[in-house]
């Protein structure tokens, strides 16, 4: 099961991120747009405060006057009153008065004033200007700024609040889901674990990044399940194979041990050292194999004839065909790789060898090289093809050869070394007989 802390972190998480975008968006819209309004009317206050000041010293204080004028207070926003201080009953402008203590410029008050037309009170926001031999008063009405700067904040507290229970609950979902998936990997790795290599992760129908990766676990789950089962039929291999030998080595020289002379003739000991030799070849092969598939050996860089190794191959094989009362055809074009032609005449000779054993009396082989593939064919009794993978496992033998002496790695070493060269072959029914495809890499050109 999955813990609820993991769950409502990742939430909390999800929240806190898209609350802080939400309230970035909210800013970047406030300045385009309330903003830009507040901005706008500061400014042209702020102008306004910047041209009487330049005024009264160019008017004189009639000519100054008349800027009080409704003619001349085109701005619905703005509000211009002057009042002398030796008479406070002479007011020009649009307020009857000049309020008491409102302060000097640049600092700004905010006071009531009574709208007759409107039979309203509104709130205006200004400051005065020392003028001649009184003051100027300049305020701006800001109440509807005022409604739309506080309608917005509303607006934008009420989006946070939603961004808050939708990103919760988003948060949670997605949250619940993550951590479902992570934990449905948890437990199939504590199950791997445990031993059980069987166990393997669903994938939904999504499609998704985690669908990807459980298929890719899921595929070297198998591997490794493969790898174990390959390791386990080794041994078994190793115990069925290895035991035969062994236990008639031991009755060898126990038969040996037993004789009342002292005498030990040569043939026995003979055939017990060629007994030796088998056992230790079988092991120097897993070697080998090993080096291999692992990468340890180096196929080398030399230009080398295949048309010659096939001939070569051919020739040493011969006599067991000659003997077998077989035919060998060759139809063999000049072809180079780049490999090391000691390990591809082996290639070469024990699938021959292969082909000349188990394919009967009176059978025919075929031989062909091309650019593009090395083929050998035989007619004979061939390969099931269920069993043409298994030929390639390590010390797995198929029943038609248990017959023949040898331990089952030919051809895992024929695969090694054809994929260490950049090779790949493959088994065909050649209906009837058997077919192997090795499938060359791009000409070198000729030597």
């Amino acid at each position: 099961m999955f813990r609820k802390s993991s769950i409502w972190r990742l939430t909390l998480i999800y929240t806190a991120l898209s609350t802080v975008l939400v309230s970035l968006v909210l800013l970047v819209l406030y300045y385009f747009s309330v903003g830009q309004v507040v901005r706008a009317q500061d400014r042209n206050f702020y102008e306004v405060l910047a041209q009487h000041q330049l005024l009264t010293k160019q008017l004189s204080q009639t000519e100054y006057q008349l800027q009080f004028g409704p003619e001349f207070q085109l701005s619905e926003s703005l509000s211009l009153t002057f009042q002398a201080d030796d008479a406070p009953v002479d007011v020009v402008g649009r307020l009857s008065s000049v309020p008491v203590g409102i302060a000097m410029c640049p600092e700004i008050s905010r006071f009531p004033v009574y709208q007759a037309r409107y039979d309203d009170i509104e709130i205006l926001s200004g400051c005065t200007l020392p003028a001649y031999n009184g003051r100027v008063l300049i305020a701006q009405n800001r109440q509807q700024l005022d409604r739309w700067i506080k309608l917005f904040w509303q607006t934008s507290l009420g989006a946070l609040l939603i961004t808050l229970v939708i990103g919760t609950l988003s948060g949670w979902w997605f949250s619940r889901k993550l951590i479902r998936k992570v934990s449905a990997v948890n437990q199939i790795a504590r199950k791997v674990e445990d031993g059980d290599l069987t166990a393997r992760i669903s994938i939904g129908k999504s499609g998704d990044e985690f669908d990807q990766m459980a298929m890719h676990i899921n595929r070297m789950l198998g591997q490794l399940e493969d790898n174990f089962e390959t390791v386990r039929g080794t041994t078994d291999a190793i115990a069925h194979d290895l035991r035969t030998p062994l236990s008639r080595l031991r009755l060898r020289l126990e038969h040996l041990v037993s004789q009342e002379t002292e005498t030990v003739k040569a043939d026995a000991l003979a055939d017990v050292l060629e007994e030796l030799d088998r056992i230790i070849l079988t092991f120097k092969s897993m070697l080998e194999l090993t080096k291999l598939e692992h990468g340890l050996m180096n196929a080398g860089d030399h230009p080398v004839d295949l048309q010659a190794l096939v001939s070569d191959a051919v020739e040493l094989i011969e006599p067991l065909a000659d003997e077998n009362r077989q035919t060998i055809t060759v139809n063999a074009s000049p072809v180079y790789v780049q490999g090391d032609p000691s390990l591809l005449f082996r290639v070469i000779y024990n699938l021959l060898d292969n082909a000349v054993k188990y394919s009967g009396e009176n059978a025919s082989v075929l031989v062909e090289l091309t650019e593009k593939a090395l083929i050998i064919a035989d007619n004979g009794v061939g390969i099931a093809e269920e069993e043409m993978t298994k030929a390639f496992q390590r010390l797995s033998r198929l029943d038609s050869s248990r017959t023949t002496p040898g331990y089952g790695l030919g051809l895992p070493v024929v695969k090694a070394i054809l994929k260490l060269h950049g090779m790949k072959i493959k088994m065909l029914d050649n209906e009837p007989g058997l077919k192997v495809v090795i499938r060359l890499p791009r000409p070198t050109g000729s030597k």
